[in-house]
This record gives C-alpha cells, structure tokens and sequence, in this order.
C-alpha cells in the first residue's frame, strides 16, 4: 500500500479559500470535493467566528462596566468638590455675617444708650435706620446660607437654623421702633419704646455672639486639622 502524502491544494482552490476568509458566507468549491483547506474553514474558521463574536459582546460588556466605573468616579468627585466649594462659601458668609452682626450689635448698643440722654427724635430716628440697614444686609446673608443649608456642615446647619429665629425677632422689634417714631415723635420716654431698645440691643448682641462663635469654631478646626497634617507627614518622615 502507497503511503498517501497530502499535495497542497491548486492555485485556484488558495484563491476560493482567500475568498471564504474575507467573505465568511462564501460558498465552498463547488466540486465538494473534501479537502484539507476546507475542513479547516469549516472547524476553524466556523468555530472561530462564534469565538470571536463571544468574545466582541464580552469586550462590549467589560468596556461598558469601565465607562460605567469611571462616569460614576467623575461623578462622586463633582460632588466632593460642590460639597466641598459650598462649604468654602458658607464658611466665607459666616464671616462676612460676622462683620454685619458686630456693626449691628455697636449700633443697637448706642441707640440702648439714648434712653440715658435727652437726645432727639431725629437722632434716634437716623440711628434705627443704620440698625435697619444692617439687618436687611444680615438677612441677605442669611438667605444665601438657608440656599446651601442642605450641603453645609452640620454645626454649620445649626447655626443657620439658631440665628434665623434671632434676626427674624430683631427685624420685627425695629419695624415697631420706627412704627412708634413716625406716630409719636414724642414716644422716646414711653417704657414701651425704652423696652423696644433694650431688647434689640440683647438680640443684637445674641446674633453677634453666635456668629462669632461659629466663625471662631472654623478657625480653631482649621488649625487642627493643620496640625494635624503635619503630625501625619512627621510621623511618615521618621
């Protein structure tokens, strides 16, 4: 018995065979003869159409959970730096309310004392408008802070909810003040009006010190925190 040797293929089966590769749906030769280039095509080139196709939907998968990862990790650092930024600017209206609230306890103070003095009416009436004009600055302030409430800081979040109650009771008790000047210009010594005075000038100074201690407490956690990142970076060095 001759020992069978495998003749490759003619030229022209190569080229029906270069033609399956870049047309998967080609036919085979037409003679259906079975030769060793088409039963490659049929195991090889078949099964790794199916492989490469699982494959493609695995890689579409795999890409897709990245895209995913990564779209959620930008989107929690945008929100660390809003949260972030708000803090920034809750913090930076704590002080500018402490300016206004400092100047509004001075006033309050000084038109306290002129139950002890026989100043006009004039005088009083100049000094509760400088006391009106500084708490509609305050509770501007105010209302940037009740804007961000929800993002700030939660001794943030108590103090905007303490001194709320606070100016909303000086705005009113001014608003009675001026009432009672433009009725009765000769009210001044009246124990009602005198009353009106001394308790804005106690809510005054209330809102002055509870801003105060707010702008205060950031300030000290600053410099702990400070403290304590450079407590870290000396331990890491030794």
């Amino acid at each position: 018995m001759k020992n069978r040797t495998w003749d490759p293929p003619p030229l022209g089966r190569l080229r029906i065979l270069r033609a399956r590769s870049a047309h998967p749906q080609a036919k085979p030769p037409a003679n259906g003869a079975e030769t060793v280039g088409s039963a490659f095509w049929d195991y090889y080139v078949t099964k790794g159409d199916i492989v490469s196709r699982f494959l493609s939907k695995r890689s579409f998968y795999r890409w897709s959970a990245l895209f995913s990862t990564c779209a959620l990790l930008l989107l929690c650092l945008a929100q660390t730096s809003a949260i972030a930024q708000t803090n920034a600017d809750v913090t930076a209206l704590f002080q500018e309310a402490r300016t206004i609230a400092t100047q509004l306890n001075r006033d309050a103070a000084t038109m306290e004392s002129f139950t002890r003095s026989n100043l006009s009416w004039q005088s009083h009436s100049a000094q509760i408008k400088l006391i009106k004009e500084h708490i509609n600055k305050a509770g501007s302030i105010l209302s940037q802070m009740q804007a961000v409430r929800a993002d700030a800081k939660p001794w943030h979040q108590d103090a905007i909810d303490g001194i709320t109650p606070t100016l909303k009771q000086l705005a009113a008790n001014t608003e009675s003040i001026i009432d009672a000047l433009n009725q009765n210009p000769k009210w001044l010594r009246d124990p009602t009006y005198i009353q009106y005075l001394k308790s804005n000038q106690q809510l005054a100074s209330d809102l002055s010190a509870a801003v105060g201690n707010v702008v205060d407490y950031d300030n000290t956690k600053t410099k702990m925190e400070e403290l304590h990142g450079k407590l870290g970076e000396s331990k890491l060095e030794q």
